[in-house]
């Protein structure tokens, strides 16, 4: 009778039921026994309302979120001001006309090459930082303050050799800090939430480049050379300040790993490229060609604008930038 009276008014589930049927058959000495499963089986369940405050106390707020990617904004604004703007007018201020489209492609080359040797050696060094300010905020800071004596080298460099160092320098610092910036999503957004915090990272990135076309052409065209780079800083010192605030006294959600000898950052991505699934570098193959395309059109479209439709450079980067 007990257990139909359980049955009837507390609608319990199959499982549960036979847990309370087997407690009511035994007696005092199993009772505690069930009990304890009775228990255990009531925390375990999802739709307990104790984890389900767990939860929602694990999760990252949209605020936390776009805190995170907010460098996004700012490596966004400078690759696009960059590349093809500033780069081209350099270009075309020191390099024989006949030879600036292959000089526009070195420097564009170069740059990338730099990143493809810079991101993983930061990304190593950081996850194996162990300091008062963190493991990223190190690098981060030091990119943001290398990537503006960059970018002032770029503007007054007054021959070829100059603008290519500060190219490279460019490049170096803006993936110090993009490496670093990359691993706060791991080190501080839940699993479960990566896929929005992403998504939120990529549509800070996408503002950042229109926002940099738009005002690079326009001061460009105004031929003011100096107004991008000083705005660019300005938004990476800002957006500096405001990352290392959201990220201050917040625990790290990812552990800490130890250098294994013998292996530098390389070779762990080497073999981790060649050791992946099929999918993989079919996925790697379509990123190649698609962003081959994208840079080759990008990279060349303010002298193809000159030399085929006969604009001047100002019209061209006025165009160019609506």
């Amino acid at each position: 009778m007990g257990v139909s009276y359980l049955t009837e008014r507390t609608r319990l589930n199959p499982v549960r039921l036979s847990l309370v049927r087997s407690v009511l058959q035994c007696g005092p000495a199993t009772s505690r026994k069930g009990d304890t499963r009775i228990a255990t089986l009531s925390e375990n369940t999802p739709h307990n309302s104790n984890s389900a405050t767990a939860d929602r106390r694990k999760r990252a707020s949209l605020p936390l979120m776009i805190g995170v990617g907010l460098f996004g904004l700012a490596i966004g604004f400078n690759a696009a001001t960059l590349d093809p703007f500033i780069f081209s007018e350099k270009v075309r201020l020191l390099a024989p006309p006949s030879m600036k489209n292959t000089l526009l492609g070195f420097i564009t080359i170069l740059a990338l090459l730099t990143a493809l040797m810079v991101q993983p050696l930061v990304g190593q060094w950081s996850d194996h930082t162990r300091s008062r300010w963190g493991k990223r905020a190190p690098y981060l800071a030091a990119g943001v303050v290398g990537l503006s004596f960059a970018l002032a080298l770029i503007v007054l460099a007054d021959s070829l050799w100059l603008l290519i160092l500060g190219t490279v320098l460019m490049s170096m610092f803006a993936n110090t800090t993009q490496a670093a910036w990359q691993a706060l999503i791991p080190d501080h957004i839940p699993v479960f939430q990566h896929g929005t915090a992403a998504g939120a990272k990529t549509v800070l990135e996408l503002t950042g480049v229109v926002a940099g076309i738009a005002v690079v052409g326009y001061f460009l065209s105004q031929g003011n050379v100096w107004a991008s780079p000083l705005v660019t800083s300005l938004l990476f010192f800002v957006i500096l300040a405001v990352t290392l605030a959201v990220i201050h006294g917040r625990p790290v959600l990812t552990a800490s790993s130890s250098p294994q000898a013998g292996q530098n950052a390389l070779a762990r991505m080497i073999s981790g490229v060649r050791k992946s699934p099929p999918a993989f570098l079919w996925w790697m193959l379509n990123r190649i060609l698609f962003w081959s395309a994208a840079i080759s059109v990008r990279t060349f479209i303010l002298n193809y604008l000159e030399d085929v439709f006969g604009l001047l450079p100002a019209e061209a980067e006025a165009l160019s930038s609506r």
